[in-house]
């Protein structure tokens, strides 16, 4: 955008590093505004570079865009894009009825009605009850017999499909033709347009004649994408363009469509409904120009041909997608990248328009199925609204299933649309911040989870040996039982009493909900926390008791050879590498009583084989010695004569020697022996967590900061008695209720017999006096508060001064309340706050919003989350993630508004772009009416949960050195040291040493 506005010799210099490179008239200023570049070390991704470099230059040239414009290049971002095409999809069919009671005993009666349209994760079981992977089961409800496609992990794929082929009896096997069913005439004409016939891999079809019920394997027939993010379906409308007729489709007429078969669902509907949908969409490979006009989007609900009730009568949406000819015909007759190249080439050189390219008929036309995942958080639904009216917009995670051969056409245009491809790892580091758990690393009680295990510890071992010895830890004067990985059966033998080693390696992971819920309840009795009953009548409370005592009965006696997932937080920071042990604590380490400052250390183990090893090495090195001395002898006396080298059989094998003595386990009989009763499976650092938890504890208000508070107020309230000997004042805000920033505004409100605000004459008094600055007071008669804004000459402190408004008064006791009914109320209040400040979207006359309005936000946010209390030990990270992806993305402000006392929904009369917040003081009004810079605050938003998301996704790889908030937030360094300073220059002088 920056450089379409610039002059064509001056785009590249422009756009480099180097201020020397700039023009000439611009050189000097660039010179002199050095600290503004300071942000190009910014450790992220290129495109995002570019984009705050681009932000640079409006500045610099004096380009001002409107807002969209603006933060297109980063909101984007907030999409991750993870290829899922390494899984294995199996194609289940069968005799309506028959097919789906056989599959509800392999998921042990779980229901498969559920996956009807909707893709649903099952736990599929072995004969003896033991898990043997997650499968995803999507159900094509337009077929007349049971059709059904699971996915599966290609670790487990080979177990899923040896169970199903016992299920189903299927002994036949047969293998399908590798050649696409088309005949003469269309292989001619493939051959003379010189398509590249993809050749699909062949894979078995296993049947049984009798029942009807066949299972054909899809490996690598089809692509499969995951989109995670709050903006898939922006992202869905630019990239997948339906297409507007399917009369000239060749695989339509081959494949059997017909008139009432709709192969284009509604996308929106489908979202919100968390519904499979089946699309036909143009190549995309054709939308890559830059286009000047919008792409056509996807119909809304009320503007789709489906959302009439009689058509869906009339019509069936087909799934193209399922059938095997339509996709063996769409993936062979894709047209190649460099026949589209030249045809573009061609259009480009007739000077015709980039938006009118099109292939005409030769264009494919690519069967897609959309398939939402996660359930989004629903808001609670007020009596006003109906169900339909409150759903969320937008969906936070889609996968998009595409025939074979497509994948790449279809990634690059993603990726050309700012959608961000990450790694496992970057998933793994997402879904650690996210509480979730990965197949098959964190499935041990599965065969696939052992064999992922064994090949982890060899390759710890390997990398532990790759060391000098002198250089790998002694595991064994440490204690670590289990060095390169769990052993989790080990645990249980020495953990539980009367399980034997043979018994312990039948362990399993408790899954079930119902068990889990016991366990909760277990866990609460021991605790003393109050019980959690699920019925709210108090005649059925006797009965909840009696069901849970039962059920811990129960419990005991079935969960006694398994294991349970925790999510564990460390108090006081730092991070537990893998495989560290759990351990009980013990009589001393209870004894401690400040555990801040006395660190609990583990003493050293005795080291039994220390003794062998020290003789072993004294043995390797005389051998060593004596070989060294014998050659030296042969050399001397025969100088000419070849040396030969030593035999294998003539010196000691030490490496493996060392080897074996150096992983041997620690033995019960070693002193101060810990009773283990877990291990790590995953040690990391919630970097976002953490850096919010420090922040909480450095936000508090320190006394000098106190002090400065009441003697400043005690200071106004004395120069205003001498002209208004009756006036009263308060602190109001977050003065009075300790969310305050530091270097953030002091609330004042006086009260007297005015009829007329005296800002002017206030404001004279107190330049007469010395106590402001007259170069930095400024009377706001203009704003619906008259204010008189005012910094203090000796701390410059900043102060709001109002008069007799009794609403600022009921504001402090309502901000005191919300403090006490959420605790993480005030973290996520002032992180809010501090980041709209820093954009200077805070003054209300300007057209900002107020600190009331935003405290009113997060309040509203934290009554929409699923229990009515957010838990204490939830990750503060993944809560800040979840509120600015919630007002960012998902909550719909053009026909919503919140009502923050009660927690509901306000529709508004007309949809609009003004914000809308009920006043707690006074219902009928719109506190947040003079916010007219909302869609840049809105922008603001989605840039600051794509600087988050992108952040937490990369992890903590050790390359950002001012953390995750410390770009956001912004702190200089004289408000990191404005405390000090306060404490030094102002208190000191006031009131002597604090």
């Amino acid at each position: 955008v920056a450089q379409r506005e610039l002059p064509f010799a001056m785009r590249r210099r422009a756009m480099s590093h180097n201020v020397k490179r700039y023009p000439k008239r611009l050189r000097t200023p660039a010179l002199k505004n050095t600290v503004s570049m300071a942000f190009f070390g910014f450790a992220g991704s290129f495109f995002m570079a570019v984009a705050r470099k681009l932000f640079h230059f409006l500045k610099l040239f004096s380009v001002s865009f409107s807002n969209t414009e603006l933060w297109v290049q980063t909101v984007r971002f907030a999409t991750s894009l993870e290829d899922l095409s390494y899984m294995v999809c199996m194609e289940l069919r069968g005799p309506r009825g028959r097919l789906e009671a056989q599959l509800e005993s392999v998921f042990l009666n779980q229901s498969v009605n559920d996956c009807k349209g909707k893709e649903v994760v099952y736990h599929l079981f072995s004969e003896d009850g033991r898990l043997i992977s997650p499968v995803n089961l999507l159900k094509n409800c337009h077929e007349d017999d049971d059709s059904y496609w699971l996915w599966t992990h290609p670790t487990s794929h080979e177990q899923v499909l040896e169970r199903l082929k016992r299920v189903f009896n299927l002994d036949e096997d047969k293998v399908p033709s590798t050649e696409p069913e088309t005949d003469e005439e269309s292989r001619g004409k493939l051959s003379k347009d010189r398509v590249k016939l993809k050749k699909l891999v062949s894979q078995p079809v296993f049947a049984n004649p009798e029942t009807g019920i066949e299972i054909r394997v899809l490996k690598d027939n089809l692509n499969r994408f995951r989109f995670i993010g709050g903006g898939c379906s922006s992202v869905f409308q630019r990239v997948l363009q339906p297409v507007a007729s399917l009369g000239d489709c060749e695989w339509m007429l081959d494949a059997g469509g017909r008139d009432d078969k709709q192969p284009n669902g509604d996308v929106v509907r489908a979202l919100e409904e968390k519904t499979a949908v089946s699309l036909v969409v143009r190549d995309p490979r054709v939308l890559l120009l830059p286009q000047t006009k919008k792409t056509p989007v996807i119909a809304k609900p009320e503007e789709s041909r489906m959302s009439n009730a009689d058509d869906d009568a009339k019509r069936e949406n087909w799934w193209p997608l399922w059938s095997r000819s339509v996709r063996h015909f769409v993936s062979s007759h894709k047209m190649p990248d460099h026949e589209i190249n030249s045809a573009r080439k061609a259009h480009h050189e007739s000077y015709a328009k980039p938006e009118d390219f099109s292939l005409g008929p030769d264009e494919a036309r690519v069967p897609v199925l959309l398939i939402p995942q996660q359930q989004q958080q629903q808001p609670k639904r007020s009596s006003r609204i109906s169900a339909k009216e409150s759903a969320a917009h937008d969906a936070t995670t889609a996968d998009l299933v595409l025939p074979a051969c497509w994948g790449m056409s279809f990634w690059i245009p993603f990726v050309f649309r700012c959608v961000k491809p990450v790694t496992l790892k970057e998933l793994e580091s997402h879904a650690f911040e996210s509480s979730t758990l990965v197949f098959p690393k964190h499935f041990p009680d599965t065969e696939a989870g052992r064999v992922s295990a064994q090949v982890e510890q060899q390759r710890k071992k390997d990398v532990h040996f790759a060391h000098p010895p002198v250089h790998r830890p002694n595991y064994i004067k440490l204690g670590a039982r289990w060095p390169f990985g769990p052993d989790y059966a080990d645990v249980l033998h020495r953990c539980v009493p009367g399980i034997s080693a043979e018994s312990a390696e039948g362990f399993f992971v408790l899954r079930a909900e119902e068990k889990l819920c016991w366990l909760r309840d277990i866990c609460q009795s021991q605790t003393r926390t109050p019980f959690d009953f699920w019925r709210d009548d108090e005649e059925n409370r006797g009965d909840d008791v009696f069901q849970v005592k039962l059920g811990n009965g129960q419990l005991l006696q079935f969960a006694r050879n398994s294991l349970v997932w925790v999510h564990l937080l460390c108090e006081f920071g730092g991070k537990p590498v893998d495989s560290a042990m759990i351990c009980a604590p013990t009589k001393e380490d209870l004894d401690l009583q400040d555990f801040r400052n006395l660190c609990l250390k583990e003493p050293a183990h005795p080291d039994p084989h220390e003794s062998t090893r020290r003789s072993l090495r004294a043995e390797h090195r005389r051998l060593l010695e004596s070989q060294h001395r014998k050659r030296t002898r042969d050399r001397k006396g025969n100088p000419d004569a070849k040396i030969p080298c030593p035999k294998p059989e003539d010196h000691l094998d030490f490496a493996a020697l060392m080897r074996d003595k150096e992983v041997l386990q620690v033995t019960d009989e070693c002193e101060n022996a810990r009773l283990v009763i877990g291990l790590v499976e995953k040690g990391d650092s919630s970097l976002l967590h953490e850096e919010l938890v420090l922040l909480s504890e450095w936000l508090v208000p320190t006394r000098a900061e106190k002090y400065v508070n009441e003697y400043l107020a005690t200071e106004l309230w004395r120069i205003a008695r001498k002209q208004w000997p009756g006036v009263t004042m308060e602190l109001i805000g977050s003065s009075s209720t300790g969310l305050r920033l530091p270097a953030s505004d002091i609330d004042v409100v006086m009260f007297g017999g005015w009829r007329i605000e005296p800002l002017k004459t206030l404001e004279i008094m107190l330049n007469d006096a010395g106590f402001a600055d007259p170069a930095h007071t400024i009377a706001v008669e203009t704003a619906r508060v008259p204010v008189l804004k005012v910094t203090h000459l000796m701390s410059r402190s900043k102060l709001d001064i109002s008069f007799n408004q009794i609403d600022g008064v009921s504001t402090s006791e309502i901000l005191a309340r919300f403090k006490r009914k959420f605790p993480k109320f005030p973290l996520l209040y002032m992180v809010l706050k501090r980041l709209v400040s820093r954009r200077g979207l805070n003054e209300v006359y300007t057209g900002g919003i107020s600190s009331f309005s935003m405290a009113l936000l997060v309040v509203f946010f934290l009554q929409q989350q699923r229990t009515a209390q957010v838990p204490e030990r939830k990750n503060l990270g993944v809560l800040l993630l979840e509120m600015f992806e919630y007002f960012a993305h998902k909550f719909d402000f053009r026909k919503y508004g919140i009502d923050a006392l009660t927690g509901e929904l306000v529709r508004k009369q007309i949809p609009s772009g003004v914000l809308y917040i009920v006043n707690p003081i006074k219902p009928n009004e719109n506190i947040a009416s003079a916010t007219n810079s909302f869609p840049i605050l809105l922008g603001s938003f989605k840039w600051i949960f794509a600087e988050l998301h992108t952040s937490v996704l990369r992890g903590n790889n050790g390359g950002i050195q001012q953390g995750i908030l410390g770009k956001l937030l912004g702190f200089t360094e004289e408000e990191l040291k404005g405390r000090e300073l306060h404490e030094r220059l102002f208190c000191r002088r006031v009131f002597g040493p604090v």
